[in-house]
Order: C-alpha cells, then sequence, then structure tokens
C-alpha cells in the first residue's frame, strides 16, 4: 500500500509526518503512534522516555524496512525525518523554554 507523506510542523516547529489527504490516516504502525506521542509531550520529566521508546520502536521498523526487499522508500525517508527531529527535540524545548 502505498501511502504519500509530507512534512508538517508540530508543536515547536517539529516536523510531524502527515498523510497529504487530511481525510486519511498514516501508517498504522506503531512508530507514527510513538513518534507523535513524544513529539506532543509536554510534561520535560516524561519527555525523555517517550523520546526513548519512540526511537527504539523506529529502529525497530527501520529494520524491518531495509530486510524487506520491497521497503518503501517514502517510509524509511520519514523515518530518517523522525530520528533527526527526535534527536533535536530536547534542545528545541529548552530553547523554548528560555524563550518564556
Amino acid at each position: 500500500m502505498y501511502f504519500p507523506m509530507y512534512e508538517a510542523l508540530g508543536p515547536c516547529g517539529i516536523l510531524l509526518c502527515c498523510n497529504e489527504r487530511p481525510n486519511l490516516q498514516p501508517p498504522p504502525h506503531v512508530w507514527t503512534r510513538q513518534y507523535q506521542a513524544a513529539i506532543l509531550e509536554l510534561d520535560s520529566e516524561k519527555l525523555l522516555l517517550e523520546i526513548s521508546a519512540a526511537e527504539t520502536v523506529i529502529q525497530q521498523r527501520r529494520a524491518e524496512l531495509i530486510k524487506e526487499s520491497s521497503a518503501s522508500t517514502d517510509e524509511l525517508e520519514a523515518i530518517e525525518r523522525a530520528l533527526r527531529a527526535l534527536s533535536q527535540l530536547p534542545e528545541i524545548r529548552q530553547k523554548l523554554i528560555q524563550q518564556r
């Protein structure tokens, strides 16, 4: 199944992966839900746990896709963007807190 993806800005300017048609949902992979949970986490104490959980399921999905010969390059690209965003999330949140 093909899911065209694009990037949308979520809270704090973090990129969220979304389906290009608003009435359709992103692929039902656990990693997308876990990624969104991390991006939307407002509690600083829970943030690192959410990031860690998201990175774990994203890496697992990435490994699955790499093993598949017919892997979706769109999903692999979305995974790479998600991992970059997660790695920058604590720093971005800190800057936003300092600006208040």
